[in-house]
């Protein structure tokens, strides 16, 4: 008889016997599940993050190959959206942390991009939050249509929104750009479905796969608590929050960047970065100041369940797992008992500031 190999898989104080040939194949919710559950104060342990880190997760293989399996709704006979097509041309945008950086062409290679003009990944030359610089991997360089945009500074977040939107806005104002996050596997007709509801819509909207709502109870991902003041005395129209882990499409021409810009600079000068790490708000509060509705895609072919995410969104340096407190933004810290919501409200505030300055 063969002999079996095993590994002691630490998991905050206790620790479990599994198999070196099967451990890597263990289900990625399970696991963080006994995580949790054996950590005290309901913090994940460093040994978890750790140990989650391998070059290719087992759950990422899965996904990958689900979401390319995934069908594209045929647009080729389709007036309508041929005509929206050859009138508005299509990008993508993403960004992405020097941790994470080679795990894009896994997100890009599982999109259709056929009515694509262009990809564009926006990277500082330096991770703001550590000064570490990025190795571009030449497989993300390969991708057909892939321009990378360099930044001299970290604009945090939204750099996943806010260079492509300048470089297009120049190139082709009335584009439509559609905006991902790179720890997530996209259904390959998301590009599609974005364009098809932009067609039908006959008006400037914007679209994404699921929306946020503002309310006085919190239940994340869905539901964030701001107070009713805030959102009374200055949100325009329905209480929603645009989700760029759910994509974003919209038309260049509907989005006041330098507006964004000099919000970014405000909180700068404040010694604040509450808005920094909350692009999610900035950017809808930037499509609603243009009074533009926002629209939840639910097809067949692209809807928030088929988004899968990847490995690195359970680790510790990914966004939604960072403090409010900037002091206490290290690598080696996780959750604390502060909320989405309170990272919202706060930059909800200084919008508010802003907007009477």
């Amino acid at each position: 008889m063969s002999s079996r190999h095993f590994s002691w898989i630490k998991c905050g104080k206790r620790g479990y016997m599994v198999e070196k040939s099967h451990w890597r194949q263990i289900e990625l919710p399970l696991f963080l599940i006994l995580c949790v559950i054996f950590v005290l104060g309901g913090i994940v342990s460093s040994y978890c993050v750790d140990l989650l880190r391998p070059q290719k997760l087992m759950v990422d293989i899965v996904s990958a190959r689900k979401v390319q399996s995934m069908p594209v709704r045929n647009i080729q006979g389709d007036l309508v959206v041929q005509a929206f097509a050859k009138k508005y041309p299509v990008y993508l945008s993403v960004t992405s942390i020097p941790d994470r950086v080679d795990n894009l062409p896994d997100v890009l290679s599982g999109i259709d991009t056929s009515y694509v003009k262009e990809i564009l990944v926006s990277l500082p030359h330096k991770f703001g939050r550590t000064g570490q610089e990025y190795v571009i991997p030449s497989s993300l360089r390969a991708i057909d249509k892939v321009r990378i945009i360099r930044t001299k500074s970290d604009y945090g977040p939204i750099t996943k929104f806010l260079p492509a939107l300048q470089y297009i806005q120049k190139q082709d104002p009335e584009a439509l750009l559609i905006v991902l996050d790179d720890d997530h596997f996209y259904p390959r007709g998301m590009v599609v479905e974005h364009m098809y509801a932009h067609a039908y819509a006959n008006k400037p909207i914007v679209t994404t796969g699921k929306l946020g709502v503002f309310s006085d109870k919190e239940h994340i991902p869905h539901f964030y608590r701001v107070h009713r003041d805030l959102l009374e005395n200055y949100w325009s129209g329905k209480p929603e929050l645009l989700h760029g882990v759910y994509s974003i499409g919209l038309q260049v021409s509907g989005v006041d960047r330098y507006w964004i810009q000099e919000l970014l600079q405000y909180e700068k000068s404040l010694g604040q970065d509450h808005c920094f790490f909350a692009d999610d708000l900035v950017v809808s509060f930037a499509l609603r100041k243009k009074m533009l509705p926002f629209y939840e895609i639910s097809t067949q072919y692209f809807q928030h369940e088929m988004i899968l995410p990847m490995g690195a969104n359970f680790f510790q340096d990914a966004l939604h797992l960072m403090p409010l407190d900037s002091k206490n933004r290290d690598a080696k810290k996780s959750f604390t008992d502060l909320t989405a919501g309170d990272r919202l409200s706060a930059c909800f505030k200084t919008i508010a500031q802003f907007e009477e300055s």
